[in-house]
This record gives structure tokens, C-alpha cells and sequence, in this order.
């Protein structure tokens, strides 16, 4: 008997695997369940390959858990089905670096790399974004530490429950809706940086070339260095 991280008792284990032709696509969309995703842009890949452990208790939950791959026009949709309780899929999915991907994921953690964009839903679990030919969105991060880095357009964080922020390495703007709880740390950035509202944990903010906003600061201290637009930030 094995067991996940995430606490699913693995009686029953098998490999699972889907592929499909990345020919004029553009974008894939993943939505994960319980379970480790890794998501991997490859210079010269020419289809969209998923492979996984699936983990259940017992061999018939395990036939349940599985990919499921719908192609429409230019856009993929991987689901990784984890139906029910006490089941998870651990996933890699290879793809070609052109691609960007929009990722809904339940729990587990995340790692993105070498793709031309990404949107995120994150449920719980750390997640880290590396490496990004254009935009970072994050719709809503639930729990767990978020670091993203190597960005060449734009960041935007709508909304970071609880966990430590680190965006260090992004050649455009930086956008933080708002942040539960947990440090925030951005660095490099080559354009603004503006946090709208912050709950707790301190806020260092290091060589950027445009300006610095904090519009609402919670509890904690706020640091900051290299500056070299204009500084707005509350009094302590």
C-alpha cells in the first residue's frame, strides 16, 4: 500500500497516457483534479502528449480515473478526471513552447515552464510559473506559495489567498489585486508595480524601473530599494 502526498491511499496504481497533434494550435486548457501537474513547452514538439500515475483505492475507482482529450478548432481541453474522494492523477503534459496554457486545477502542486503565456485558477497547493514568452494572469490562487519568474510581457494577480508571493525577472508590468495572507516579494521588473490591497505579511519591492503603488497595506512592513520612477506607498 502506497501513499500520496496529498493523503490518497494508493491500493491500486496505473499509467495513463493521451496525445494529440498540436497542428495550428494555440492554446491548451487544463483542468486537474487531485494530483501533481507539471506542464513542459518543448522547442520541437508537434503534438500535445499527457502522461500520469493514476492512484486509487480500489480497482474500480482506479478505472475511473483517466484523461480526457477534446480538440475544438485551435484550442485543446486535457481533463485529468479524479471523480470522488480518496483518487489522484499525477500529470505531465509535454507540449510546443508556442502554445499557451489555461490551467483550472484543484489541489497539488503546480510547475509551468517554457510556454507563450498562462492563466491560472489554482485551488490549493504551491504552484511556480518559469520561464514565459508573454502574459501572466492568475485569476485566483486559494492556498500555497506562488512564485513566478522569467516573464517577458505582463503579470496580473487578481486575487492570492494565503501563501508567500514571489514575482522576481518580468520585462513588463506587475498588476496584485489583492493578497490574503504571506510575504510579498518582486524584483527586475521593467515596468510598474502596483498592489491594490494587501492583508498580511510584509511587501519588498527591489529594482524596478517604473513606478511603485501600494494602494492598501495590511500588517507588516514594507521595503523597498532601486526605485526609479515614482514611490506611493501608505505611511507606517
Amino acid at each position: 500500500m502506497l501513499v500520496g502526498c496529498s493523503g490518497v491511499t494508493c491500493d491500486e496504481t496505473a499509467e495513463r497516457s493521451a496525445r494529440v497533434s498540436a497542428e495550428d494550435l494555440t492554446t491548451v486548457r487544463v483542468v486537474a483534479g487531485a494530483g501533481r501537474l507539471d506542464i513542459e513547452g518543448q522547442a520541437d514538439a508537434s503534438e500535445i502528449r499527457a502522461t500520469g500515475t493514476a492512484c486509487a483505492p480500489t480497482r474500480g475507482r482506479l478505472e475511473e480515473v483517466r484523461f480526457e482529450v477534446t480538440r475544438g478548432g485551435t484550442e485543446v481541453l486535457i481533463e485529468a478526471l479524479t471523480p470522488g474522494g480518496n483518487t489522484r492523477l499525477d500529470v505531465v503534459i509535454e507540449l510546443p513552447e508556442s502554445v499557451a496554457v489555461d490551467i483550472e486545477d484543484g489541489s497539488g502542486s503546480i510547475e509551468v515552464g517554457r510556454v507563450s503565456g498562462v492563466q491560472l485558477d489554482d485551488g490549493s497547493g504551491s504552484a511556480r510559473i518559469d520561464d514565459v514568452a508573454g502574459d501572466v494572469r492568475v485569476a485566483d490562487d486559494g492556498s500555497g506559495d506562488l512564485e513566478i519568474r522569467v516573464v517577458a510581457g505582463n503579470v496580473e494577480i487578481e486575487e492570492d489567498g494565503s501563501g508567500d508571493l514571489e514575482i522576481r525577472d518580468v520585462a513588463g508590468t506587475i498588476e496584485i489585486g489583492e493578497d490574503g495572507s504571506g510575504d510579498i516579494t518582486v524584483s527586475d521588473v521593467g515596468g510598474d508595480v502596483r498592489i491594490v490591497r494587501d492583508g498580511s505579511g510584509s511587501i519588498t519591492a527591489r529594482n524596478i524601473t517604473g513606478n511603485l503603488q501600494i494602494d492598501q497595506a495590511g500588517s507588516g512592513g514594507i521595503t523597498y530599494s532601486n526605485v526609479r520612477g515614482t514611490v506611493d506607498v501608505p505611511d507606517e
